[in-house]
């Protein structure tokens, strides 16, 4: 297990296998458990194994699979999820991230963890215990990692996913958006809405360039479809176009309820849903 999960301090652990940067955190009563993170590191390592071998099915349009008894738990969860789009753009693999944290959480839970924390490359799955709450800082711009917000999250918010998603991120976006935060109900349902929300927000600007997706990316499952390579200075209207466009997708999330708030940001805009549900942070 050393060989690729390393114990941070009692109750966090460090995943790095292969794709996966993980970071597992598990206590109960404030005490933390190192045992139950740890199983959520081997868990992790058997998800991705186990995903390697459907990768080709992971990557079709979400109309052209369904959930199948044959196929791993982690690719059923992505499918299932990404279906909530109702959009043949996007494959299961819009929502693996966020996949791989609720599943690694359900591990850590499972093995005693009553406050849980596995943090998947900024797609975070949570489980609060009563009488508990945790702020999690949300990035304004995921280029330069700027925080300027928190989030308060306890066992009666509802909220046990967050997923960011943008330009300047680990995976491609059709967008402008600096940062998409989402928060949901699932970590995996957060992924596949930031990935939409921030798409949303593209606009056609000499200030914005696109390319196929798979010149940035070989391994892309968006083969054949344009995405960012470049935003420069966007002017006021660009912004605010961007930013409407982007709102817009985000209220339809969430009158579906597979969102329960959102941070969208455009460069120095930006709007939320609902309004209050972040905190500035000091």
């Amino acid at each position: 297990m050393s060989n690729y999960c390393q114990t941070l301090k009692e109750g966090k652990v460090l995943v790095e296998y292969g794709p996966v940067f993980m970071v597992i955190e598990a206590y109960s009563s404030g005490a933390p458990i190192t045992k139950a993170a740890l199983a959520g590191g081997k868990k992790a390592v058997q998800l991705l194994d186990e995903l390697s071998g459907h990768l080709e099915v992971a990557r079709k349009p979400a109309p052209l699979v369904e959930p199948n008894e044959a196929y791993p738990q982690v690719l059923n969860l992505m499918i299932s999820k990404v279906k909530v789009l109702r959009d043949e753009e996007y494959t299961p693999m819009a929502a693996v991230a966020g996949a791989f944290s609720d599943l690694v959480k359900q591990e850590v839970t499972e093995k005693g963890g009553r406050t849980v924390i596995v943090n998947n490359g900024g797609d975070i799955s949570l489980e609060i215990e009563e009488g508990r709450s945790i702020k999690a800082g949300i990035i304004r711009d995921l280029a330069t990692g700027e925080c300027s917000h928190t989030l308060e999250v306890t066992s009666f918010s509802g909220i046990k996913g967050i997923a960011t998603s943008g330009f300047g991120g680990r995976s491609l976006t059709k967008g402008v958006a600096s940062a998409v935060s989402t928060f949901s109900n699932s970590c995996a349902l957060a992924d596949v809405a930031a990935t939409a929300i921030a798409n949303a927000t593209y606009v056609d600007n000499s200030q914005v360039d696109r390319c196929k997706a798979e010149e940035l990316d070989y391994h892309t499952d968006l083969t054949g479809q344009l995405v960012t390579n470049w935003v420069g200075e966007l002017d006021e209207k660009a912004k605010e176009a961007a930013l409407t466009r982007g709102f817009q997708r985000a209220q339809e999330l969430y009158k579906e309820s597979i969102i329960n708030g959102v941070a969208i940001y455009v460069k120095d805009k930006e709007a939320m849903l609902p309004k209050n549900i972040l905190r500035h942070r000091k």
